[in-house]
Parts: C-alpha cells; sequence; structure tokens
C-alpha cells in the first residue's frame, strides 16, 4: 500500500496538460477569480459587426453627455409641436421622471418596499397649496417655498421612518400603506379640524398661485389658451439638479451603505454600518423628491384635491421603476418616459392597435435578429392575417 502523504502530493499538482492549455488559451487558473467575468470585456471587444462597434464606441460616451442630450431633446419639443397637449405631456413626464428618481431611493438603493410614497407627493402639494394660495393668505416667493417644500417633505419622511425602521419586507409595507391611507383621509375630511377647514376636503384648494422668479410671474396658458412651456423649462432644470444630485450621492460612501443594507441588512450592520439610520435617510431624500414634485404639479394646475392621489398612482410609479429596473438611475427615468407615453398612447382604440402591430415586430426581431428565418416569419404572419380577414369578411358578407 503507499504512503498516503503521497496521495495530497499527487492532489496539489496540477493536471497533465494543464498548464500549457492555459498559457495557450492566453490565461491562468487563479483561486476566487471568476474567468467568465475577467474576460467579459474582452469578448465584448472582439464582437463583430456594426452592432459591436456602435457599442465600443457610445460606451466612451460620459453620463453627463447622455444626460445633456436627453435633455435637450425633451427642451426641443415645444420647438418641434405647437400642440398643446404634447407639451403637457412632455411636462407630465417629467414630473413622473422626479417621482421615478425619488422612489428609485428609497426601493432601488434602499431595498425598502414603501406603499405610501404617492402620500408624500400628496404632501408637496398641499404644502405648496397651502403657503402660495388665498387660503390662509400666504404667499411666499416661488425661489424659497420650492426648496421648503422639499425639506417639510423629507422631514415628513423622516418622521414615517422613524417608527418603522426596524421593520422589513411586508411589514414595512403595510405601515407604510396605512400611513397612505391616512393622508388620503386626512385629506379628505380636512374640511371641518375643530371647526377649521385645512383642506377643504374633497372640494381641494384652489386659487393656487403660479411660479415668480426674478421678478417674471410665468402664465399657465397663452394667450390662445394653450399650455405654458416655461413650466416645462423649470421642470427640465429641477430634474437635471435632482438627478445629478443623487447620482453623485449614489457614489458616495451614503448610496454604497444604501446598496449593501439592500443586499443584506444583517450583513451590513456586522460590518458596522447604521442600518436603522441609512434606512431614515432613504426615507427621507425619498420623499423629498416627491414633495418636490408636487410643487409643479400644483403650481400649473393651479389646485390641488385628495382624488389626485389615489392608488392607482402609486402602482403607475412603481411600474415606471420595475420596468426601468430598480436601482438604475438611468433605467427608472427611461421606464418613466415609456410608461407615460404609453398611457397616453392607448387612449384612442386605433393607436392601440398600431402599437399592438409595432410590439410583435420588435418582437420578432429581437428573436429573430435581420435573418432569413425573419423574412419567412414575418411573411407568413402577414399572409395570415391577410387570409384571416378575408375569411372574416366573407362570413360577415354572408
Amino acid at each position: 500500500m503507499s504512503d498516503p502523504r503521497d496521495w495530497d502530493d499527487g492532489l496539489t499538482e496540477p493536471l497533465e496538460g494543464a498548464a500549457e492549455a492555459s498559457e495557450a488559451e492566453g490565461t491562468s487558473p487563479q483561486v476566487g477569480r471568476d474567468e467568465w467575468v475577467a474576460r467579459h470585456s474582452e469578448r465584448r471587444e472582439s464582437r463583430g459587426g456594426i452592432l459591436g462597434t456602435v457599442e465600443q464606441r457610445l460606451s466612451f460616451v460620459p453620463w453627463w453627455a447622455w444626460l445633456t442630450l436627453f435633455v435637450g431633446i425633451i427642451g426641443l419639443l415645444p420647438l418641434g409641436f405647437e400642440s398643446g397637449y404634447i407639451r403637457r405631456v412632455a411636462f407630465d413626464t417629467v414630473v413622473f421622471m422626479l417621482l421615478a428618481l425619488g422612489l428609485n431611493v428609497v426601493v432601488g438603493w434602499g431595498g425598502l418596499l414603501d406603499l405610501g410614497y404617492v402620500a408624500f407627493f400628496g404632501v408637496g402639494a398641499y404644502a405648496y397649496a397651502m403657503l402660495a394660495s388665498d387660503k390662509f393668505d400666504i404667499h411666499l416667493p416661488t425661489l424659497v417655498l420650492i426648496p421648503l417644500v422639499g425639506l417639510i417633505g423629507g422631514i415628513v419622511g423622516w418622521l414615517v421612518g422613524l417608527p418603522s425602521r426596524r421593520l422589513t419586507g411586508d411589514y414595512l409595507a403595510i405601515v407604510t400603506l396605512f400611513f397612505f391611507q391616512l393622508f388620503l383621509t386626512a385629506t379628505n375630511n380636512g374640511d371641518d379640524v375643530f371647526g377649521t377647514s385645512i383642506t377643504n376636503g374633497p372640494n381641494g384648494i384652489l386659487n393656487v398661485d403660479e411660479f415668480s422668479m426674478f421678478g417674471w410671474t410665468l402664465p399657465r396658458t397663452t394667450s390662445e389658451g394653450l399650455f405654458g412651456v416655461q413650466y416645462l423649462y423649470v421642470a427640465l432644470v429641477f430634474f437635471v439638479v435632482v438627478y445629478v444630485a443623487l447620482r453623485l450621492l449614489n457614489d458616495s460612501r451614503t448610496g454604497r451603505a444604501w446598496r449593501s443594507i439592500r443586499e443584506d441588512p444583517l450583513a451590513a450592520e456586522m460590518m458596522g454600518s447604521p442600518v436603522n439610520s441609512l434606512k431614515l435617510m432613504a426615507f427621507a431624500f425619498g420623499a423629498g423628491v416627491a414633495a418636490l414634485s408636487g410643487t409643479f404639479a400644483t403650481a400649473l394646475n393651479g389646485s390641488v384635491f385628495p382624488q389626485n392621489f389615489e392608488f392607482p398612482l402609486l402602482i403607475t410609479v412603481y411600474t415606471m421603476v420595475i420596468l426601468g429596473g430598480a436601482g438604475s438611475q438611468v433605467g427608472v427615468v427611461l421606464g418613466a418616459v415609456i410608461v407615460s407615453v404609453l398611457l397616453e398612447v392607448l387612449r384612442e382604440p386605433g393607436d392601440a392597435r398600431a402599437l399592438f402591430y409595432l410590439v410583435v415586430l420588435l418582437g420578432l426581431f429581437a428573436l429573430f435578429r435581420v435573418s432569413l428565418r425573419l423574412a419567412i416569419v414575418l411573411g407568413g404572419t402577414v399572409a395570415l392575417g391577410v387570409v384571416a380577414r378575408l375569411i372574416a369578411e366573407g362570413i360577415d358578407d354572408s
């Protein structure tokens, strides 16, 4: 029988031919190293064709250049479309983008299931309406009021997160959902609080002040009754500020700590991260952005009602974040654009039919790429549609 020590020596030696194969491939096996990940960039660079070249070139474009291009396209929409409806949709889309960015802080970075997020949007809307209307005869300057409302929203978010900072998952969702219902109840019944009307109940607060900056009052509508495009540009400016600030925050120690508690709160706490404080910060930042968004919607509408903050709005904002990819700033912004535009497109049945055909075409293209099979499937689909239509018309005529 051989010596067991000889077995151990044999186990520690590489297999015959392994070293030669590694040298031929240009790599060497290392413990704790994922070769697939290590060579991902090499495979991407070696991708041939036009797509590989375009992907390689676009990877060198800095993020601020993409942001500038994106904002520039939205800013040029009023020049290409004189329709007040399209301009209003563009403004609503920017508000949705701000809401998606705020929710991404709580859900995408902090990993907190916040079902009361829309309530913070309502807090900002009502705070602006109360501080810039005849309701309490308070008319604060716009440049003071907008950051003040954002601060109020952050404080409310911090207070809501304070009793629920130790909760996670479904328990946190239930508590935040209760806050959302509490907000709706308070706004709907706020017309008689100890004999004083605070929110005017279902009738809402009317005659809210327009934006006034540097001695200029921004009209909500033009002389022809169209959308006041100045509000779109003001919302875009604040969107850029919020986007850049959140990106810098995400790249900071706080952003990395948020992502750590999202992945594993217990492990993050064992490593010394102040988990409870980080959760409160996530609530505060997300609520502040949501409240800031409420100022633009209220100033443009000139009024605020409890019905503007129902549960479907929460589902819509969550759809934007999930569709774009929770945790990705670029993703949630694109998700907000897609969902906002689709909601308007699907209002007309004819547009919905065209959208259906477009989705089918894009799906086939993603499945077969540019190939002979794609041409065969498209031809067969068109032929089947024509035959089915002829049969249906024949049955209808008979």
